[in-house]
């Protein structure tokens, strides 16, 4: 797919769980951002989409242009349809500052892999606790 559709697809498949979960949410001017509403109170979410996962799914990877430009940040991976929701907080201590400014988040799948696990770099196991269903309550 070309980025523009990935980005879209991504946006569009948050909207919709949200919408399961009880939250209205529509589109802003960008398909990398969605604002989100339940009890009256708006909520900025930056939408970063990576279409599928390398190394035979075992990793996932989202970069993103600079600092978190949201209130919240939602990570989504089209291949399994999974959805992780952070903090701008969150966001700063589980990726890392590139040289050129420009922020990354890795997730390992596989723990056989067996990368030096730091702050970094997340086992996706421990990433778990960020999906979106486990966080929608900050939607409120």
């Amino acid at each position: 797919m070309a980025p523009d559709a990935i980005a879209e697809a991504g946006a569009l498949l948050l909207r919709y769980q949200l919408l399961r979960l009880g939250v209205t949410s529509g589109a802003l001017s960008s398909s990398s951002h969605v604002m989100a509403q339940r009890n009256g109170r708006p909520v900025s979410i930056e939408v970063s989409v990576v279409e599928s996962g390398s190394l035979s799914g075992r990793t996932c990877e989202w970069l993103l242009d600079s600092e978190v430009n949201g209130d919240l940040a939602a990570f989504v991976d089209l291949s399994s349809e999974r959805i992780w929701l952070l903090t701008p907080y969150e966001v700063g201590e589980l990726s890392t500052k590139q040289p050129d400014g420009t922020r990354r988040l890795f997730t390992y799948a596989d723990v056989t892999l067996d990368p030096e696990k730091t702050g970094h770099f997340v086992f996706s196991g421990d990433f778990d606790r960020y999906l979106l269903e486990e966080r929608a309550e900050r939607i409120a």
